[in-house]
């Protein structure tokens, strides 16, 4: 398991490196101050421990920087914890000059804290104080006996080297930071940019199943949809006598209210076909397919009237011809995806279920919504349809059943009408549901 450092491990590595260098640098004044050789004036334990850090010094970085890339953090956990010894050691030794004990405590601290934040802090320094009362309880070092004005130089001048440099390092980790947030905010803003771009081109559920992360493989899934096929009836013959920019903003304002009428029902915009688009329920996200069929339905029945809105509009710019659109859905089984190759792309859903949406749609009237079968399946308890017979379609083996939209009815499955001879008994209806069917009995002609 990885340790969550606030430096990383070459990092840590370095600073730990200026740490010893302070130490080397105290015990070599002593020396230098006293005119001492190795184990003449002072304890042999002494010089020990100097030659030891010394050595540590060196061989633990080189080691650190070999040995933890390849076993781990638990390598250079265990340097912390001989430092947190040696450095125990040394404040035992130390005691009586508390200046040089204090840099130490703040180079020592600074060590921990890169290394692990306040939880090695904390553990590291607990060891070190236990090594120093545990040396100091048994006597394991003499105390130094004389003040060292040149360790105190030393040691206060090399504290000011380290500050600087370590301030350094965290000057240019700061910036890196920077760097990187200024970074990311600019990839941030280029990807609302793009989302925003995005969006005009694709319908907003797929944007958001991009920004989401979802899976947007080429591998087609099978789902059951609702295909809904919309078109204006006729609009070659008006291209040929209306002007381009005329053209231009039928097509415009007519493209706009259907989508935003597709996008409040919760459909999903697959394309523009020429004068015509292609909607479709049931992906990214479904309600279940008889909801996603009534939703679709009900959107075909907005945009049907929405028509008379567009018209009104359309007349102040001199177009006088009533357009009308024609609209054909089919539901069941599709395949939907990823379809293209890997420099384009379009998620669409593809199947014989599509097809025959398209084709129902181009038998529909004016002003009218033509569903299948299977749609008239899913919501025949809900929905007032004219059924229309079974119909011969371009490029299908079979005939379909094709059905005239109405309109929505309150009519619900669980009514009941059971009539003998003394009465008549109605359930699961309101109260007006059972005088309007009363009304319907009077007006029955009985041979």
């Amino acid at each position: 398991m990885k340790t969550n450092n606030t430096f990383s491990r070459h990092e840590t590595g370095l600073v730990r490196v200026l740490g010893f260098i302070y130490l080397t640098i105290i015990f070599g004044s002593y020396y230098i101050e006293y005119e001492s050789n190795l184990g003449n004036k002072f304890s042999p334990k002494i010089d020990i421990l100097a030659m030891s850090i010394f050595f540590y010094l060196v061989v633990s970085y080189f080691l650190d920087y070999m040995l933890t890339p390849k076993i781990g953090d638990k390598f250079h956990r265990l340097l912390l914890f001989v430092d947190s010894v040696l450095c125990g050691l040394t404040f035992s030794h130390l005691k009586s000059d508390p200046l040089l004990v204090f840099m130490l405590l703040i180079i020592q601290s600074y060590i921990y804290i890169s290394a692990g934040g306040l939880k090695y802090w904390f553990y590291y320094m607990t060891w070190s104080l236990f090594v120093a009362l545990a040396a100091q309880g048994y006597n394991l070092l003499p105390e130094m006996d004389k003040t060292s004005t040149l360790m105190q130089w030393a040691g206060g001048f090399y504290s000011m080297i380290f500050i600087v440099i370590v301030s350094l390092q965290k000057h240019d980790r700061t910036n890196k930071l920077i760097a990187i947030r200024e970074d990311l905010l600019e990839k941030g803003k280029k990807q609302k940019q793009l989302s925003k771009i995005l969006s005009n081109y694709l319908s907003p559920q797929i944007v958001r199943m991009y920004e989401k992360g979802d899976d947007i493989s080429t591998n087609l899934q099978r789902k059951k949809i609702s295909v809904c096929f919309i078109d204006i009836v006729g609009f070659s013959s008006l291209s040929e006598t209306l002007e381009p920019e005329l053209l231009a903003i039928i097509l415009n304002d007519f493209f706009s209210k259907m989508t935003e009428i597709a996008l409040r029902h919760g459909g999903t915009v697959d394309k523009y076909i020429g004068d015509g688009m292609m909607v479709f329920f049931g992906d990214p996200v479904t309600k279940g397919a008889y909801k996603d069929a009534y939703n679709c339905i009900q959107m075909s029945i907005a945009m049907q009237k929405s028509m008379d809105e567009l018209n009104d509009k359309w007349l102040t710019h001199g177009i006088k011809r009533n357009i009308q659109i024609r609209v054909g859905i089919n539901s069941g089984y599709c395949h939907v995806g990823n379809i293209g190759s890997s420099q384009r792309l379009a998620y669409t859903v593809i199947g014989r279920v599509v097809n025959i949406a398209a084709r129902i749609e181009s038998l529909a009237e004016p002003g009218s919504v033509y569903i299948a079968q299977e749609t008239f399946n899913l919501v025949n308890n809900k929905v007032e349809a004219i059924y229309k017979g079974h119909k011969k379609l371009k490029g299908i083996s079979h005939e379909v059943a094709v059905y005239d939209v109405m309109h929505f009815t309150e009519v619900s499955h669980n009514e009941v009408l059971y009539i003998d001879d003394s009465k008549i008994t109605i359930s699961g209806v309101s109260r007006d549901r059972v005088d309007s069917i009363i009304k319907a009995l009077e007006d029955l002609k009985v041979d």
